[in-house]
C-alpha cells in the first residue's frame, strides 16, 4: 500500500509556526513602542489644540479674556478666565480644561512675540473677547524624538497641529 503525501506534516507546520512566533516576538515590541509613542504624542497635541480652540470660542461667547497656561517643567496646562477687574478665575463649566502630558511626552518650546512668564515659569497665552489670539507656536516632543507643533493664528483665530520634520 502506498501513501500519498499531498500536504504538510504536523511537524512541518509546528516548525513554521515556531519560526513565525519567534520573529513576531523579536520585531513586534520594537514596532509597538514606536507606534504607542507616536499615538501618545498625537493625542497630547490634539488635546491641547482642542483646549485652545475651546478657550478661544469661550472668550468670544462670554466676552471675557481667557488664558491658557503652560507649566513647561511639569508638563501641565489649564485654562482660566480673566474678569473685567483683572481677577483670574478658574472655569467651572463641567469640562476638564486641565491636562498633563503623558509619560514620554514633554513641551520642547513655545515661541511667540511677547513671552510672559510668572515667577513659577508658567507661560500664558491670551485669547481676547474680540476673537484674536496671540500668535504662538507650542512645540511638543516625544521621548523617541518625534515632534509636533500647535500653531495659533493671530487674526484668523484658528488652531492647527503640524508634524515637525527635521
Amino acid at each position: 500500500m502506498r501513501w500519498r503525501q499531498d500536504g504538510f506534516t504536523l511537524i512541518e507546520l509546528v516548525v513554521v509556526l515556531l519560526i513565525v512566533a519567534a520573529c513576531v516576538t523579536i520585531v513586534f515590541p520594537k514596532f509597538s513602542v514606536g507606534f504607542l509613542d507616536q499615538q501618545r504624542l498625537r493625542s497630547s497635541v490634539s488635546r491641547i489644540a482642542s483646549v485652545a480652540e475651546y478657550a478661544h470660542q469661550r472668550a468670544v461667547c462670554t466676552h471675557l479674556t481667557h488664558l491658557l497656561h503652560f507649566n513647561i517643567e511639569e508638563g501641565r496646562y489649564w485654562v482660566t478666565a480673566q474678569t473685567s477687574d483683572g481677577k483670574v478665575v478658574p472655569i467651572a463649566d463641567g469640562l476638564n480644561l486641565m491636562g498633563r502630558l503623558p509619560e514620554g511626552v514633554q513641551f520642547s518650546g513655545i515661541e511667540f512675540q511677547d513671552m510672559r512668564t510668572d515667577s513659577k515659569n508658567i507661560v500664558t497665552i491670551e485669547f481676547s473677547p474680540q476673537g484674536w489670539i496671540e500668535p504662538v507656536t507650542v512645540y511638543v516632543a516625544s521621548s523617541e524624538g518625534r515632534k509636533m507643533s500647535i500653531v495659533m493664528n493671530e487674526m484668523l483665530g484658528y488652531v492647527e497641529t503640524l508634524e515637525v520634520v527635521e
